[in-house]
């Protein structure tokens, strides 16, 4: 779905957070099964249209599962241990911790929007939306993240897709598989993908709420699909 190599190279430099505070952005999130990795990811557009994009995100996963990951895979207890994964007790995440961090995000950061996909996620955007936020529905398919997921492969490869150099989203993106419609549109596709495309998913759903917004069309571009 993605050029990893540009996704390497182009990608990820540091930047001082402080400059995001308060700034317009958009929220993705994608609420797993309870027992398994959740992405939350704030996308923070440019202001002209060939400037840089950048995702922050945040990611959870409970402690039984990252055990029995950690077996498999070393990486994940560095994630944990580095603050890339937020470890919540017991066997399955706790939603009430998610919604902690998100409104702490909401007072730090501008959210004009949080898409989210209705499915397994109903009460907690309820939830959300009694404290102010602005909730969007987002279901997943071609027609809702088909031109977010397009502007993602789009900035990837022109170098324009500042992820914070956070080794999960890496790990998503790699991931991660398209599925196509007869039309040429791309979403991604969770049950082709390899494994888990959480964050993924989170940030195309931001990118598809941030260039459907009057005035920000011009945010779209015009290079043709990479992936």
């Amino acid at each position: 779905l993605f050029r990893m190599q540009a996704w390497r190279d182009l990608c990820g430099s540091d930047l001082d957070l402080s400059i995001l505070r308060g700034r317009e952005c958009y929220g993705g999130l994608d609420l797993s099964a309870t027992q398994d990795l959740t992405a939350f990811s704030l996308v923070f557009p440019p202001s002209k249209p060939d400037g840089e994009w950048v995702a922050k995100l945040w990611y959870w996963m409970p402690d039984q599962t990252l055990k029995h990951r950690a077996l498999k895979d070393r990486a994940v207890s560095h994630w944990a241990e580095e603050g890339w994964v937020e470890v919540t007790p017991g066997p399955v995440i706790d939603h009430e911790v998610v919604k902690a961090r998100i409104l702490e995000a909401a007072s730090v950061y501008h959210i004009v929007e949080l898409g989210f996909d209705p499915w397994n996620a109903t009460q907690i955007a309820l939830d959300l939306e009694r404290q102010g936020l602005p909730m969007v529905k987002v279901r997943q398919g071609h027609g809702s993240l088909g031109e977010g997921t397009k502007k993602m492969a789009d900035l990837v490869v022109l170098g324009l897709f500042n992820h914070l150099g956070n080794p999960v989203l890496a790990w998503n993106a790699k991931n991660a598989r398209g599925r196509t419609d007869v039309n040429a549109n791309i979403c991604p596709d969770k049950k082709r993908s390899r494994e888990k495309i959480d964050g993924v998913v989170a940030s195309i759903i931001a990118i598809s709420r941030a260039i459907a917004q009057p005035g920000k069309r011009e945010l779209t571009g015009e290079v043709a699909f990479a992936g």
